[in-house]
């Protein structure tokens, strides 16, 4: 495989009559770098790939690889492969014919085309399916297939465009895996778009959270997850509890609500700043009511519902702060039936304060 180019969006604009799809996005990826980029439908997230591609022009801005401008190069001389969410196979030719029909149209040899998409069926570990046709191929095999047919050209880039979105649930979990496993071995540079945020979370190097055509936040995973940097970001990627608050004496932030004062740490913020609190559902601690009242670092709530998630059980508890959620062990669950009163505490180290919109 040839080596992986640094890619560079500046300033890209696309308008589709008065809908701005694309506003003002800037993105760096380095060499080698897997970064996806995440949002909900009509957010611009495939425009820009698309752009990127050379499948749309846009409106102003530039797409650079290796520090060159490749807005005057059509989209069959980018030297990017591509996958799209359809596995757009040609039903009349086998996978080993379909992996061999972009190399031929380079020009190469019969040779030079059987050794290039036998080392692709390789990667993708389908060396035994050559010889079958589209139909004979699972959902899986044949996005393997897609994702073969775009690494035999041996990319500087890859693009994939939510090539998972068609895959039951654990087919998908399986081939993502896969997916950035090979992105890894070969060091591809890669973008990745999708609107699956536990999908982002799991394969990304870096993360470039859109809304509206702008990116609202890049960041590492975790990054993302932890320190979002405004209230769409921490709601779209993953769930989180919203919470006005102020800062009161002693620059303590605190939840004012029906008499109820949770203190949530010190915080060097001018007094009766008006703030929203974002806090993790396993951020909330909970103990049973056992009278243990009078400290401020606890509030009374009741449990309302419970969702298994496995290993964790989620509690939706009414407290005078509002509804919040809550992870727990599954095992503690047990003992937490619907209707119960608890106390539930707050880990201040895990609470993001953004100002309140």
């Amino acid at each position: 495989m040839t080596g992986s180019a640094g890619l560079m969006i500046a300033a890209l604009r696309k308008q589709f009559g008065e809908t701005a799809a694309v506003d003002g996005v800037d993105l760096e990826i380095k060499p080698g770098e897997f970064l996806s980029l995440l949002g909900p439908s009509g957010s611009g997230k495939t425009t820009v790939l698309r752009i990127v591609a050379g499948f749309e022009e846009p409106d102003s801005g530039s797409v650079l690889v290796n520090g060159s401008s490749i807005d005057n190069t059509p989209a069959h001389k980018r030297n990017m492969g591509m996958v799209f969410q359809a596995y757009s196979l040609f039903p009349t030719m086998t996978t080993r014919q379909n992996i061999e029909f972009g190399l031929r149209l380079r020009g190469m040899s019969k040779r030079e085309r059987a050794d290039k998409a036998n080392e692709a069926l390789e990667l993708v570990r389908l060396s035994s399916h050559g010889d079958r046709y589209a139909h004979q191929l699972s959902g899986g095999e044949q996005q393997r297939v897609a994702l073969a047919r775009a690494l035999a050209l041996e990319p500087s880039v890859l693009l994939l465009d939510e090539p998972l979105s068609a895959l039951d649930a654990k087919v998908r979990l399986h081939l993502r895996d896969e997916i950035r496993a090979i992105q890894s071995r070969l060091g591809i540079t890669t973008l990745y778009v999708t609107h699956d945020q536990e999908e982002a979370l799991a394969i990304s190097d870096r993360i470039a959270v859109m809304s509206t055509g702008r990116v609202q936040q890049v960041g590492t995973p975790a990054e993302i997850y932890s320190a979002p940097a405004s209230s769409f970001v921490a709601e779209f990627v993953g769930t989180t509890n919203r919470l006005d608050c102020r800062v009161c004496d002693d620059e303590a932030i605190a939840f004012d609500s029906s008499g109820t004062r949770l203190v949530l740490g010190r915080h060097a913020l001018q007094k009766d700043t008006l703030m929203v609190a974002l806090i993790r559902p396993e951020g909330i601690s909970i103990t049973p009511a056992n009278g243990s009242g009078g400290d401020e670092s606890l509030v009374a709530a009741a449990i309302r519902r419970h969702t298994f998630l496995g290993a964790t059980t989620r509690l939706e508890l009414e407290s005078p702060l509002g509804v919040l959620l809550a992870d727990v062990p599954s095992a503690n669950a047990v003992s937490l039936p619907l209707g119960s009163e608890v106390l539930l505490s707050l880990d201040a180290s895990a609470v993001r304060l953004l100002p309140r919109p």
